[in-house]
């Protein structure tokens, strides 16, 4: 049986540090809210609740301890987020609007990888946000996407069949 982490979330996304120490975090966001929550993985004590970004926040990706992105599905935006721990909230340090309503996000390889629809877009995010490559997922939409050290997997639901899977795909990262 998989280990289970209670929750009042409806936990639309889920993602845990990129961090080794006693402090890492697993964050959450919830149903059509504006902010995430923090816990602390060992313990999942509630360690802070961010600042209003755009509502329904549908991914959520760690770069490195304190740092993270999040996307915003109703404001087609990305936020660049700074955690300042459990003593304030944290801070917005850039947004990127879209032309699109983004959906799960992963950064792997200093690029942020963002689901939409039926494709993943590869990003560079400095020194200007880009997207350097697109993946279409034929027959499928993609909500969200994780990476597991040698293949991405998408959660996903078939355009000609019921119900949703997780693929496993293989994307250059």
């Amino acid at each position: 049986m998989a280990e289970v982490i209670p929750t009042t979330n409806s936990a639309f996304a889920v993602e845990i540090e990129k961090s080794n120490t006693p402090q890492r975090q697993l964050f959450q966001s919830d149903n059509g809210s504006a902010k995430f929550k923090s816990y602390i993985y060992a313990s999942n004590e509630l360690y802070y609740t961010s600042i209003e970004l755009g509502p329904w926040i549908r991914g959520i990706a760690s770069v490195e301890p304190g740092y993270l992105w999040a996307s915003s599905s109703n404001s087609s935006a990305l936020y660049y987020y700074k955690s300042n721990g459990a003593l304030t909230p944290g801070e917005i340090l850039q947004t990127i609007p879209l032309d699109f309503q983004p959906d799960g996000l992963d950064f792997q390889d200093g690029f942020l990888y963002v689901t939409e629809r039926n494709r993943v877009h590869k990003c560079q995010t400095s020194p200007n946000f880009r997207a350097v490559e697109t993946y279409k997922i034929a027959g499928n939409s993609v909500y969200g996407i994780a990476y597991d050290g040698n293949n991405f997997w998408l959660s996903s639901q078939s355009w000609g069949e019921t119900g949703y899977k997780v693929l496993k795909v293989d994307m250059p990262n």
